[in-house]
């Protein structure tokens, strides 16, 4: 009878892992993002999405062609394309240098 919290606590769990991922500018978070581009919950996918992007490189752009190619929910395949177009064309390698300023998309550190 308590499903509906534990799911919303999970799911806001989840967020903030990925936001942390994103931000911790550490290729071997592609591997947990990547799983999380698959989970139940839209509000996972897109901030997976969006950490993948901040990531970058060949194979967070890679992972992320593939979930836009099945993504269903508008919102997350929004946030996908947003991540591909941040990845760019992956000659600057990918990650950002640490420390680098950029607009504050209100996701915080």
């Amino acid at each position: 009878h308590h499903t509906p919290v534990l799911r919303a606590k999970r799911r806001g769990l989840l967020r903030n892992v990925c936001v942390a991922l994103g931000n911790s500018g550490d290729p071997a978070a592609i591997g947990p993002l990547t799983g999380a581009l698959a989970d139940a919950e839209p509000l996972v996918r897109g901030h997976a999405a969006w950490a993948l992007g901040r990531l970058g490189g060949p194979a967070a752009r890679d992972h992320l062609r593939a979930a836009a190619a099945r993504e269903t929910d508008a919102w997350v395949g929004a946030e996908i394309a947003l991540a591909l177009a941040e990845c760019g064309d992956g000659r600057d390698g990918g990650a950002r240098a640490a420390g680098e300023d950029d607009a504050d998309d209100g996701r915080g550190v």
